[in-house]
C-alpha cells in the first residue's frame, strides 16, 4: 500500500529530475545552435520556444501527478493510526519533490531569460547587417558618380 506509493512517489521524482535534465540539456544545445546561427535565426527560435512550451507542459504535467500522489498518500495515511513515522517520511518525499519541480521551473524561465537574450543578440546583429548593406549601397552608388564624373572628364578632354 503506501511502500508502494513510496516507491511510486520515488520513480516519479527519479522521473522529474531527469526532466529537468533533460531541459538543461536542450537549453545548453540550443544555445549552442543560437550561438552559430546567423540565417534562419527565426526558425530556430520558433523551435526553440517551441520546445520550452513542450518542457511548460510537461512540468505542469509531472506537478499535477505529484498533487494527486500526495493527496493519495495523505488519505492513506490518515486512515492507518500510528503511522506517524511513515506519514513523516512521505512529507519529506513530498517536500523534496516539491523542490525538485521548483529547480525544473527555475531553470526553465533561466532558459526563456537566455532564449530572450539571444534573440536580443540576434536583432542586433541583424541592424549591423543592414547598416553594412546600406553603406555598401551607398559606396556603390559613389563609385558610379565617380566612374560617370571620370567618364566625362575624359570625353571632354578628348573633345578639346
Amino acid at each position: 500500500g503506501l511502500r508502494g506509493a513510496l516507491a511510486t512517489l520515488s520513480a516519479d521524482l527519479e522521473e522529474t529530475r531527469g526532466q529537468v535534465t533533460w531541459v538543461e540539456e536542450m537549453r545548453d544545445a540550443a544555445l549552442e545552435r543560437a550561438r552559430g546561427a546567423e540565417e534562419g535565426n527565426d526558425a530556430l527560435r520558433a523551435a526553440l520556444e517551441t520546445d520550452l512550451a513542450a518542457h511548460s507542459a510537461s512540468l505542469a504535467a509531472i506537478s499535477g501527478e505529484l498533487e494527486a500522489a500526495r493527496v493519495d498518500v495523505a488519505t492513506r495515511a490518515a486512515a492507518e493510526e500510528g503511522n506517524d513515522a511513515l506519514r513523516a517520511a512521505l512529507e519529506t518525499d513530498l517536500a523534496a519533490r516539491a523542490a525538485s519541480l521548483e529547480d525544473a521551473t527555475a531553470a526553465r524561465d533561466a532558459a526563456l531569460a537566455s532564449l530572450a537574450a539571444i534573440s536580443g543578440e540576434l536583432e542586433a546583429a541583424r541592424v549591423e547587417v543592414a547598416r553594412g548593406e546600406v553603406a555598401r549601397g551607398a559606396a556603390e552608388e559613389g563609385d558610379e558618380a565617380l566612374r560617370a564624373a571620370m567618364e566625362a572628364a575624359a570625353e571632354d578632354a578628348r573633345s578639346h
